[in-house]
């Protein structure tokens, strides 16, 4: 009788049918630069897949069946659409503007990386995007800088202390009133005239 038990418990098994996964996007949001990519793919299936998008916002290369490269063109916010047979899957996608930015300190870079960028931005707005610890003095348009990741002014003499440059020219306004551009080099240094 034993036995019996056994075979039938077996002779199940085999039977109980085995359930395939469904397909599924890789990615169901996602936040790019202008001008960055990603891959955006169908998982488990093999059929080919059809995309929908606006092309205002992005540009679209087909990798295989089932993926593609995404590349922002524009910013703002649109839906990236994959399409098996009548399903479909979609990517809410965030498009940023940006300004390149560095800081750097004494024999040491504290951040080099592209800063989100909205219009109206100034030197000093970027500053505080970047999330580096800072210090300033006065307010509105009298903000001035005086220490960025524990580096102070003077620390280094009468004469040391943070300044900013965009695109290699050292602006005479205070930071908190230069309007950047997107894709404008942003830099912050902290210099030493003693």
């Amino acid at each position: 009788m034993k036995k019996l038990i056994v075979v039938i418990g077996i002779v199940l098994t085999l039977i109980t049918p085995v359930h395939a996964k469904s397909a599924g996007i890789s990615s169901q949001s996602k936040t790019i630069f202008i001008g960055s990519s990603f891959t955006l793919s169908l998982k488990n299936t093999k059929k080919k897949v059809s995309i929908a998008y606006a092309k205002g916002y992005a540009s679209v290369r087909r990798l295989s069946k089932t993926s593609f490269r995404v590349t922002g063109k524009k910013a703002g916010k649109t839906t990236i659409s994959l399409k098996l047979k009548k399903k479909t899957y979609k990517c809410r996608l965030k498009i940023n503007d940006f300004v390149y930015f560095k800081a750097v300190g004494v024999r040491k870079t504290f951040t080099n990386k592209k800063v989100k960028f909205v219009k109206g931005d100034t030197a000093y707005t970027l500053l505080k995007k970047s999330n580096l610890s800072i210090k300033k003095t006065g307010f509105g348009k009298f903000v001035y800088v005086t220490t960025i990741n524990g580096l102070r002014e003077k620390q280094y003499g009468p004469a040391s202390g943070w300044t900013y440059r965009v695109n290699g020219k050292l602006p005479n306004v205070s930071s908190a009133v230069y309007k950047l551009k997107a894709k404008d080099h942003l830099e912050w240094r902290y210099v030493n005239y003693n």
